[in-house]
């Protein structure tokens, strides 16, 4: 029993080892897609940066066809013949699995190319965009450079070398639109930067692969299998359908505003969204320490321990975003416009609603991550199936009437409906209930304080960058001072955690 525990603690810390620098690597990756944002919304014009969104989402949307589900599949098979030493299968694997999802991006870019014309006028309302769509497309045929790599890092279970390929094609997209915007390439420039990326997976990724992957790739003798590309497709098509709701979640809703509004609209939804998104990275970073935990202590059958260390989860999270969620609420147009300026104030009530949807969506993720630590996976991904069907169908009714901010309600609504399913699927497996008078309490702080802003911003007459200063630091003491008089959490309880 002893040995059965060391050994759960052992494979818990190499979990948390593997999916922190993954998560690490995300982290990062996210701050500097969201330093891209920033930058073309500062040098673009609404418009051009809306049309730049909307084509990114358009290809994202059939993305999945030659990436997600076969990758993953061909990641799967690898560590299958890994395990029995089979280096030749792999090496067979590698190939098939290149030259199918190949064969796929380049039927579909070619589409893309042949249907530029129609796409440029019915989706983004302007003819002569179709030069954008053609070059795009180009990129988009070579997407499998860096999905193979993928899958062979992630079938050899090399998590450093899995998660710099993102950060790498993020940064390298930082640095191409850099240099082609300050060389007055202008929008051209900056599509043919998401397409460059695409190109240099061979010359960064390669030696990486050949030196501490595979030494010996080019000395095995492997080929072409058509049965073990049907195996890939087998396994693949349905993690492809899965991927479904990710695609729904991610691009939809922006090409659904590009259909029924305005590149401009497209363009304001574009920066709420991630600006939203930074919120949310607080629930992948507790995923990384409690999936691996939430398995051994429910393999342990340590229930009290299990289902008090969730009852913390939610209320360390909701504590801690809470203030974040009030400075979104009570000063959108100061931070849009400190960021992207004057022009993306229009965007501020898109922020508000999707601030107040974030715990929603925060506490729904969790909820996701323990039925995945503990249950069945086919549960998370029925959820988010569901969620996602339901935000397909708000986004059409909701985005031709009042745009935007119709997107931001349907997210918060598809993420509601996504809790109470997995509320529910929690409730049955290990009846885990809501810390509420926690909750109930930090609700209570965060309603004084947020009418403490706006009350301060009522009677206080000062520069604005001083005023916000000053009436977020009263409205922090507030929020703490009710904190602590309520007891949500103590002096000595938070001594612990920073020992911890």
């Amino acid at each position: 029993q002893i040995h059965k525990i060391k050994h759960m603690t052992d494979y818990s810390k190499t979990i948390i080892k593997g999916t922190s620098v993954i998560f690490t690597s995300t982290l990062v990756t996210s701050i500097i897609a969201y330093l891209i944002k920033i930058f073309l919304a500062r040098n673009l014009s609404i418009s051009e940066f809306g049309l730049v969104s909307s084509i990114i989402s358009l290809f994202g949307i059939f993305l999945i066809l030659p990436g997600a589900g076969s990758g993953r599949a061909v990641a799967k098979l690898i560590t299958e013949e890994k395990t029995k030493q089979n280096f030749k299968e792999i090496k067979t694997l590698i190939k098939t699995g290149f030259l199918t999802n190949l064969a796929i991006s380049t039927i579909l870019g070619l589409l893309f190319i042949i249907f530029s014309k129609q796409l440029a006028t019915h989706y983004l309302h302007d003819p002569e965009t179709a030069k954008y769509i053609v070059i795009y497309a180009m990129g988009f045929i070579l997407t499998p450079t860096i999905g193979i790599f993928k899958s062979i890092f992630m079938g050899y279970k090399q998590s450093k070398n899995y998660s710099i390929i993102d950060f790498s094609k993020t940064l390298l997209t930082l640095i191409f639109v850099f240099i082609f915007i300050k060389l007055n390439f202008g929008l051209m420039g900056v599509i043919l930067a998401y397409v460059l990326v695409y190109i240099l997976p061979l010359i960064l990724f390669y030696p990486l692969f050949i030196k501490k992957t595979f030494p010996n790739f080019h000395k095995i003798n492997a080929g072409v299998k058509f049965e073990k590309a049907k195996k890939i497709l087998s396994i693949g098509i349905p993690l492809t359908i899965a991927s479904t709701a990710g695609v729904i979640f991610g691009y939809v809703d922006t090409a659904i505003i590009t259909i029924f509004r305005s590149l401009e609209e497209v363009a304001l939804y574009n920066i709420s969204l991630p600006t939203i998104k930074i919120i949310w990275n607080f629930e992948r970073a507790l995923s990384v320490i409690l999936l691996p935990v939430v398995i051994e202590l429910w393999a342990k059958k340590d229930n009290i321990r299990f289902l008090n260390g969730i009852k913390k989860v939610y209320k360390y999270i909701f504590m801690i975003v809470a203030p974040i969620i009030i400075i979104l609420v009570t000063y959108p147009e100061l931070i849009l416009n400190i960021l992207f300026g004057p022009q993306y104030v229009g965007a501020a009530n898109t922020v508000r609603i999707l601030a107040l949807a974030s715990i929603i969506i925060i506490f729904s993720k969790i909820n996701l991550s323990i039925i995945t630590g503990i249950s069945s996976p086919k549960k998370v991904g029925k959820a988010m199936l569901l969620g996602a069907l339901l935000n397909l169908g708000l986004n059409i009714i909701l985005i031709p009437k009042i745009g935007i901010n119709g997107a931001a309600i349907a997210t918060g609504i598809s993420f509601s409906f996504i809790l109470l399913y997995t509320n529910k699927e929690l409730k049955n497996i290990a009846n885990i209930n809501y810390p509420i008078k926690n909750i109930m309490k930090i609700i209570i702080a965060s309603i004084v304080s947020m009418g403490t802003i706006y009350f301060l911003k009522a009677i206080i007459n000062l520069n604005v960058y001083l005023e916000a200063i000053l009436v977020l630091s009263i409205a922090a003491i507030m929020y703490l001072f009710i904190i602590f008089t309520l007891k949500v959490v103590s002096k000595e309880e938070i001594k612990r955690l920073i020992r911890k």
